[in-house]
């Protein structure tokens, strides 16, 4: 009788285990590219400039997470001027970049901010390449309420002799992404 009582508690005690670990992310509306848009702040040795910025990431969801690359992407001007339109455009981003996120890492609900790390990060500045080529670069998704508050992805970073200081917007107003 004891053994059986031992075994029910350790079917429980199982059961209670694997029924509290995360399901796997979703992505709503689905899986897919979105485009994500905003503005950033490039410095590269002692100079820098506001630009507008504009990345395409394609979002996909995996049995153990999320996985996000940034596929495509451009600087532009930020105000227009010339000298804007000469320095942002001169900035060149090498793709893809990639990151994966653990379900661990992704909250229950839509309103918890993911950190993200992106591999393989490669930037070129006015004054030449900012890094390695192959660098990594922080940042935080957060997904409150797509309708009314766009998904955003905000990083501020150093990589090399260039710092970064981003907030872009996902433009469709439709990305959220949770672990239910």
């Amino acid at each position: 009788m004891k053994r059986n009582d031992v075994l029910s508690c350790a079917a429980v005690s199982l059961l209670v285990a694997l029924s509290s670990e995360g399901g796997a992310a979703t992505v709503n509306p689905g899986p897919g590219e979105y485009v994500f848009s905003g503005t950033i702040y490039h410095s590269q040795s002692l100079f820098g400039i506001h630009c507008k910025i504009t990345m395409t990431v394609d979002v996909s969801a995996t049995s153990s997470g999320l996985h996000m690359e940034v596929v495509d992407g451009a600087y532009g001007s930020y105000d227009g001027s010339e000298s804007s339109t000469l320095l942002c455009e001169a900035i060149t981003m090498d793709f893809p970049w990639s990151a994966s996120i653990s379900n661990n890492d992704i909250g229950d609900t839509e309103d918890q901010p993911v950190n993200i790390q992106f591999q393989n990060v490669s930037v070129t500045g006015w004054m030449g390449l900012c890094g390695t080529g192959n660098d990594t670069m922080p940042a935080v998704l957060t997904s409150i309420n797509p309708s009314t508050l766009p998904t955003r992805i905000n990083y501020s970073a150093a990589v090399g002799n260039c710092s970064f200081s981003a907030e872009l917007e996902e433009v469709s107003h439709t990305l959220s992404i949770s672990n239910p």
